[in-house]
């Protein structure tokens, strides 16, 4: 018979203190990986709205601005347009361009659910009543909200003033487009 050899203590494997604690540090870990998770997912769409009205906005702030700056003449009129109940458009002072043709900016309200409305502001460079022109920007306001178009044209430095949201859930946002005409 062989002597039996004394166990050590590395021999004995994990405590059940051990085991609790590396349970409840895990369990932290993961409970935060998934909180982190879910308001990722949560805040996703809000995010990706906000995101695509920015690129939007930053794209009508170029072409907008383009045709101010080469716009021959302007009609000198301020234009507004409130979100009612009604289906509703507003055409933006025309801007003659030194090239000769004619560049038009609107903006189009349409009833989408109560009390929201959806803004489609469009740019149109032809003169055939049945060419839409191109959708630029769109965004929703809440019926009662007061303006949210205006436009006014102050010597050669023209405003356009924007009050939409980027989708009904988020609040709206001032958008404050400015550009100058050249003179020279």
């Amino acid at each position: 018979m062989k002597p039996r050899q004394a166990r050590t203590r590395a021999d004995d494997g994990f405590t059940l203190v051990e085991l609790l604690i590396t349970v409840t540090i895990t369990g932290l870990i993961v409970s935060v990986l998934c909180a982190a998770l879910l308001s990722g997912i949560r805040f996703g769409p809000d995010m990706s709205d906000r995101t695509i009205a920015a690129v939007d906005t930053s794209f009508v702030t170029d072409r907008l601005s383009d045709d101010v700056a080469n716009a021959g003449r302007h009609a000198a009129a301020s234009v507004a347009m409130e979100c009612s109940g009604s289906s509703t458009s507003v055409t933006l002072p025309r801007l003659d361009s030194v090239g000769g043709g004619t560049v038009s900016w609107y903006a189009e309200l349409s009833p989408v659910d109560p009390p929201f409305h959806r803004v489609d502001l469009y740019r149109k460079t032809t003169t055939t009543a049945s060419d839409p022109g191109t959708l630029m920007l769109t965004g929703f306001c809440a019926e009662g909200s007061g303006e949210v178009v205006a436009s006014s044209w102050a010597r050669a430095h023209f405003v356009l003033t924007l009050r939409l949201a980027p989708s009904v859930a988020l609040a709206p946002q001032e958008i404050v487009i400015g550009a100058d005409r050249r003179t020279a």
